[in-house]
C-alpha cells in the first residue's frame, strides 16, 4: 500500500463511516462480512497479526499491511491503531487500486 496516499483514504473512510478500529470493531465487522480489506500495522503483535491474518484467509478478505501503530493512530485521531477494517467498498478498491503491480 502507498502510505501516504491510503492513510488518506483511512481517514477519509473513518469520516464517512466506512471503517472499524480496533480489535473488537473489527473482529465484529468480520464476522459480520461487512470487511472489504484488513490494515494491520506494520508492528502489530505477532498474536493480532496471526488471528486476523487467518480469519481473513478463510473469509477471502484482502489483508495489507501499512503504517506504524502511532502512524496510523495519528491518521485516525487515536494514539496507536494496530487493525483496521474498511467496510465501503470504493474505499477499499481504491486502496488495492493504488498498489503498485
Amino acid at each position: 500500500m502507498d502510505l501516504e496516499k491510503n492513510l488518506g483514504f483511512l481517514g477519509l473512510a473513518r469520516k464517512a463511516g466506512a471503517l472499524e478500529v480496533g480489535t473488537d470493531a473489527v473482529e465484529a465487522a468480520i464476522a459480520k462480512g461487512k470487511v472489504k480489506l484488513l490494515v494491520l500495522a506494520s508492528d502489530a503483535g505477532r498474536s493480532t497479526v496471526g488471528m486476523f491474518a487467518s480469519i481473513c484467509k478463510e473469509k477471502g478478505v484482502p489483508v495489507r499491511y501499512s503504517a506504524t501503530k502511532d502512524q496510523l493512530g495519528r491518521a485516525l485521531g487515536r494514539s496507536q491503531v494496530a487493525v483496521a477494517a474498511v467496510t465501503g467498498w470504493h474505499f477499499a478498491q481504491q486502496m488495492l487500486k493504488e498498489e503498485p503491480r
